[in-house]
């Protein structure tokens, strides 16, 4: 017996199913950049969240760390224990300013400023209100916190202020003599 063979012409395969194969590829390539996609776009998505958290971090320490330097001037206004301005008359001077604050860890890596402004100033005669036996002065403190470089994108800077008054009275006791 003989057998014949037969020969197809074209493309694929003698069974047909190669044009088949090729277009499953093709769908198979397509899937596969889709995936990719997707896989790059949550994580391009996962980092700027997390730089975003990053970034709220520091401006959540550079607001405390000019908190800091705000409680630590209005300490050196307010005096309570009288060691700054002794006596019946004498109410406090602003400390010299600006001043630089050092912070402990994690807040060490801000540079923090303060400074100080009193009314009435120092040379002003009288240098203070007078409401009966008080005399009172007024201070402006301003604290600012920065950290990182000026033109960096994860640069952060805080600033705050506080009026606090100072008030001495003759009629009170020593040696502070507080309203």
């Amino acid at each position: 017996m003989n057998r014949q063979r037969t020969h197809k012409t074209g493309f694929g395969n003698q069974n047909g199913f190669g044009a088949q194969n090729g277009f499953a590829m093709v769908t198979v390539i397509f899937a596969l950049v889709a995936l990719a996609a997707i896989v790059a776009s949550v994580s391009a998505l996962m980092v700027r969240g997390a730089q975003a958290t990053a970034l709220d971090v520091q401006q959540a320490r550079a607001t405390q760390a000019a908190k800091a330097a705000l409680q630590w001037a209005a300490w050196q206004i307010l005096d309570p224990r009288a060691a700054l301005s002794p006596g019946v008359s004498v109410l406090p001077s602003c400390f010299a300013t600006p001043s630089a604050v050092l912070l402990p860890a994690p807040l060490a890596d801000y540079a923090v400023s303060v400074s100080c402004v009193r009314t009435p100033g120092e040379s002003a005669s009288p240098n203070f209100y007078s409401e009966d036996q008080r005399k009172l002065a007024i201070f402006q403190l301003t604290a600012v916190a920065r950290a990182g470089a000026v033109d960096a994108p994860d640069r952060v800077e805080r600033r705050l202020e506080m009026r606090i008054e100072s008030c001495k009275d003759s009629a009170g006791v020593g040696p502070d003599f507080r309203c």
